[in-house]
């Protein structure tokens, strides 16, 4: 569009080409013509088609690549540099019948330093989509695949593991349960197809479909820094304080409902060509899941029911607030803040469909969540009861130099409730106390000289006297007596 605007390319034929077309435009981009022509394309035109008549071509450098998306959980198209062998295949499209030239738009530095060649995806895509379709189709373990390039062991055991968590595997040899032979039916990530499953039962499958067609994309709501522009966007999509995500689908519903005109759009801070694209996986999404035979109602939106949706895809993303602040603790011991634009402020209990790491400098991190939903912990424990377990432990408390008792409720290895005090098991305080006192932070008042005089004979007997019987009061014949001490 930006093209058939600018006064200077009114000569010219103007045509996009990209993997998304029907063959009929893509033919029709490819077709000789007497005018001269200006193609804007993808790297479709990288290896896949032959493109007749190219005497110039302008490389930008970069493309949309397959990678996993570590802060969403899930395989995406993220925009990256090209590799040099790339920009030489980019190179050979001009010339072919005629003489031609090639312009980069980076420098001679900036291309030594990018790779030879391209990563093979195997080595950069989740491998979660691809072990539940070997799984699906009866083969082996993935381990035992014939691979011209291994998978990384670790991405491997990452796919496993999150296909355990949402059901899809079983246990033994990887082998696909029915609710996996369900997901496998969904082109999507066996996130958002669980996602889908699980709304059926709460009547919200379109929600869940735009939910999983939204997270394939950057967020639709622009920036908006000025106050004038958040009042504007207030005015037009309304308050929200319980999830990112419910705001983001009432920005998409206003897009739509603008036809995604670029005015209207910008007006509400929302970008409309991207809202736009969400609504064409949309309906994708949709029709697969007809396919799959779901229940699709267009009911209204009930939060509860969407929050539910959602954790069904990322409970390995669910976290507690610590204290009042920002900062929660997540399931798998990571730690994180809150995005600044998030709406969700005071929810204890959240679950995140992004994890986002921004670099600080100096090798340090900041991890972030983004799209952000408030949930109930008891929403957790009707999702996983398989996950939910209590520790009962004990724990030495040095302001006041004694052991309590704590009680948790987890959610693997998050904690959800902590309750302190009663009676804690006397064997393990008296253990715990013990360390205490080695360590040289808790004193015995009546273990004195005449005590430590005692044990050094007793070593003495018991090392040089073995007839005696009587055993070497050495560092664990110290530290049983302590312990019988403290008991």
């Amino acid at each position: 569009d930006a093209f058939r605007n600018c006064r200077a390319a009114k000569d010219f034929e103007i045509h996009a080409l990209h993997g998304d077309q029907r063959v009929e435009e893509q033919d029709h981009a490819l077709a000789p013509s007497s005018r001269p022509r200006i193609i804007v394309a993808t790297n479709i035109a990288e290896t896949s088609l032959t493109i007749p008549g190219v005497t110039q071509v302008i490389d930008s450098g970069l493309a949309r690549k397959a990678a996993y998306d570590a802060r969403r959980g899930i395989n995406t198209l993220l925009i990256e540099r090209i590799s040099q062998a790339s920009a030489d295949q980019r190179a050979g499209r001009a010339g072919r019948t005629a003489p031609g030239s090639c312009i980069r738009l980076w420098c001679e530095r900036d291309h030594r330093d990018r790779a030879a060649q391209e990563r093979p995806e195997i080595e950069r895509l989740d491998l979660s989509e691809l072990m539940l379709s070997l799984a699906a189709l009866g083969a082996d373990t993935i381990d035992d695949m014939p691979w011209l390039s291994a998978p990384p062991p670790d991405h491997v055991a990452r796919a496993r593991t999150l296909l355990l968590e949402l059901g899809a595997l079983t246990t033994k040899n990887d082998q696909i349960t029915e609710k996996g032979r369900k997901l496998v039916q969904f082109p999507c990530h066996p996130r958002f197809a669980n996602m889908m499953l699980t709304a059926e039962a709460y009547g919200c499958v379109p929600f869940a479909a735009l939910v999983a067609a939204l997270s394939q994309e950057r967020s639709i709501l622009l920036p908006m820094k000025a106050k004038h522009q958040q009042k504007a966007r207030q005015d037009a999509l309304g308050e929200e304080d319980s999830s990112d995500v419910l705001l983001e689908i009432r920005a998409w519903t206003y897009a739509a409902q603008a036809d995604f005109r670029r005015d209207a759009c910008e007006a509400a801070g929302i970008h409309g060509a991207t809202a736009k694209r969400v609504g064409q996986l949309h309906t994708q999404l949709l029709s697969a899941a007809r396919q799959a035979r779901l229940d699709i109602c267009d009911a209204p939106i009930d939060p509860p029911s969407a929050a539910r949706c959602i954790l069904a895809g990322f409970s390995d993303h669910v976290g507690r607030r610590l204290g009042t602040g920002t900062r929660y603790a997540l399931v798998g011991g990571r730690r994180a803040s809150l995005a600044p634009d998030s709406a969700v402020k005071k929810a204890e209990f959240i679950v995140a469909t992004d994890i986002n790491e921004i670099g600080r400098g100096q090798g340090d991190a900041e991890v972030r969540l983004a799209r952000v939903t408030a949930i109930e912990p008891a929403w957790i424990e009707e999702a996983f009861p398989q996950d939910i377990h209590e520790i009962d432990s004990v724990e030495y408390d040095s302001t006041l130099k004694r052991v309590s008792r704590v009680q948790q409720r987890c959610f693997r290895d998050l904690v959800l409730t902590e309750k302190r005090g009663g009676i804690p098991d006397p064997k393990r305080a008296a253990e715990i106390l013990a360390n205490e006192v080695l360590a040289g932070k808790l004193t015995l008042k009546a273990w004195d000289q005449t005590v430590e005089q005692m044990l050094a004979r007793l070593d003495l007997i018991g090392t040089h006297c073995p007839e005696f019987g009587i055993p070497c009061a050495d560092a664990a014949f110290r530290k049983a007596v302590i312990e019988a001490v403290c008991d």
